[in-house]
């Protein structure tokens, strides 16, 4: 996917989170499937259609706005990851 202005926004945005890289397990059809969150971060950026990514956004900026923990930001990286692993796996 060719870089969008919505690209850019997540890069600023997880540059300004500076979240340290945490590994994300997920089970699927019996298999384990292990992704860092720096990889979650790029397939939002480079592999999520434009409407979803807007969703993404979305769901971010309120998370940020009510000033939530980095865990959260996590728990919601980890989230996205299952819904990775299930669409391309």
């Amino acid at each position: 996917m060719k870089k969008t202005s919505l690209s850019t926004w997540f890069e600023t945005f997880f540059d300004e989170k500076n979240l340290q890289d945490e590994i994300y397990t997920i089970e699927h059809e019996g298999q384990i499937h292990i992704m860092e969150t720096s990889v979650v971060i790029e397939y939002i950026i480079h592999h999520t259609d434009s409407d979803s990514q807007r969703k993404i956004q979305q769901v971010l900026v309120k998370m940020d706005f009510h000033n939530r923990s980095h865990k959260t930001f996590h728990d919601y990286l980890k989230f996205l990851s299952k819904a990775y692993v299930q669409q391309f796996a």
